[in-house]
This record gives structure tokens, C-alpha cells and sequence, in this order.
């Protein structure tokens, strides 16, 4: 997101008179690095959770009613070897 993103927002909204635009941009300026860091923390936490979904949906296609009694570990070394 721009400055200038947020001044067509303003004028959008028809706030613009009503807003000082000089201490939104030190507001902007001051926010812009901690959007950025929550942004890129947030698609690392997708990321992590992508991970996390493949392996339980292998596990699931795996680990079927038919062979149900596979020991964990079995089923461990299965996925290990599946992935390489």
C-alpha cells in the first residue's frame, strides 16, 4: 500500500478536509515497516500451515481403513520415503 493509495481512500470518502494530511503521511510512514512485517509473518504462518496440511492429507491417504493396523512408525517411514 502507497501514500497514494491512502490519499484516493481520503478523497473517496470524502474525509480529505477533515484529515491532516501531513500527520497521516508520518502515521503512514511509521506503519508501513510493522504492515510489512505482519504481512510477511502472516505468509510464513500459510506457509507453515500448507506444510502441516500436505503431510496430514498423505498420512490420510496412506493410513486407509484397509491398513489400519500399521504402527506409526510404519506409516512415519512411509511418508519419510514418499517425499523424497
Amino acid at each position: 500500500m502507497t501514500f497514494t493509495d491512502i490519499e484516493r481512500v481520503t478523497t473517496k470518502l470524502n474525509v480529505i478536509h477533515k484529515v491532516n494530511m501531513d500527520e497521516l503521511y508520518d502515521e503512514w510512514s511509521t506503519a508501513k515497516p510493522i504492515l510489512k512485517r505482519l504481512k510477511e509473518d502472516a505468509e510464513d504462518e500459510w506457509k507453515s500451515k500448507g506444510v502441516a496440511a500436505r503431510i496430514f492429507s498423505r498420512m490420510a491417504n496412506k493410513w486407509s481403513d484397509f491398513r489400519n493396523r500399521c504402527s506409526t512408525e510404519l506409516m512415519r517411514s512411509e511418508l519419510l520415503i514418499t517425499q523424497l
